[in-house]
């Protein structure tokens, strides 16, 4: 059962909500509080707003840990249906593999990622500037190898 928001996150999950489609040139909203004050129910309230209006949504997740990940990705689509949600959920758990994976059914699509699984193997040549670059150019739909030739 999907927790209910709490009036202080409801009114996190407009303010993200206006923020990410208002005027914000960094398409960017930080929540931060203390743990387990609900950034999840944020994030999942936020989440189910933004994909409401949308054609295609796709959503990247990414947290401190595995264990962390796979409890917040199922809670994050709890506004879903559970056939809804059972698409949207990726099993690409490498960025590199996004271009590989099947033709998703249905408008929304989560991956969720850790700092150890969003890039594995690094060249030396692409730590720093080239290693956001590298990302960009996976995310935007490109081949790892691509990026890196």
């Amino acid at each position: 059962m999907s927790a209910k928001s709490k009036p202080f996150q409801a009114a996190t999950a407009q303010a993200a909500t206006a923020a990410l489609l208002g005027g914000n040139p960094l398409r960017r909203f930080l929540v931060a509080d203390e743990v387990g004050l609900g950034k999840t129910v944020v994030a999942r309230d936020t989440l189910a707003a933004l994909a409401d209006g949308a054609r295609k949504f796709t959503v990247y997740y990414i947290t401190s840990g595995l264990k962390v990940a796979d409890q917040n990705k199922v809670e994050l689509l709890r506004f879903l249906d559970k056939d809804d949600a059972k698409h949207a959920l990726s099993v690409i758990d490498r960025v590199g593999l996004i271009p590989f994976e099947e033709k998703r059914k249905g408008k929304l699509r989560l991956y969720a990622f850790t700092p150890k699984t969003l890039i594995l193997e690094l060249p030396a040549s692409l730590r720093g500037e080239g290693y956001r670059a590298c990302v960009h150019q996976a995310v935007a739909g490109r081949a790892l190898s691509r990026a890196v030739g």
